[in-house]
């Protein structure tokens, strides 16, 4: 699915870095740090990677104030308290429940209309 919501946001405009996500915290944080995109993506699909992706979202905090979106089979599946604890770590997240494509696209182009750079990074 990730690979689907590049495309489409390649289609509208937006240059897309797609970080993989065997991707050190820290290889991340300084990828942000050197592309400076408009917003993240982060899509966690296994339950058991919640926690790696809580650690991403805090640590994507304290070095940017980047809006981060996150989503995906994981963050469907969870619990109203694991999602809020995700989104207690940053001000910044919004989660993505059972979203369209359509509705996800009106939201990032919401996100970026402010910005110029429609530069988007997809960590999967």
């Amino acid at each position: 699915s990730c690979s689907i919501i590049e495309s489409v946001l390649l289609e509208n405009g937006f240059k897309v870095y797609n970080i993989s996500p065997s991707a050190p915290t820290d290889s991340t944080i300084a990828y942000i740090k050197d592309t400076n995109p408009s917003l993240v993506l982060i899509s966690v699909t296994l339950l058991d990677n919640m926690g790696s992706a809580s650690r991403l979202v805090k640590k994507i905090g304290t070095y940017n104030n980047i809006p981060i979106l996150i989503g995906g089979l994981a963050i469907n599946n969870s619990s109203d308290i694991e999602r809020n604890s995700v989104v207690s770590l940053n001000p910044n997240v919004k989660l993505i429940l059972n979203s369209k494509l359509d509705e996800l696209v009106k939201t990032i182009k919401d996100i970026t209309k402010n910005n110029c750079r429609k530069e988007v990074e997809l960590q999967t």
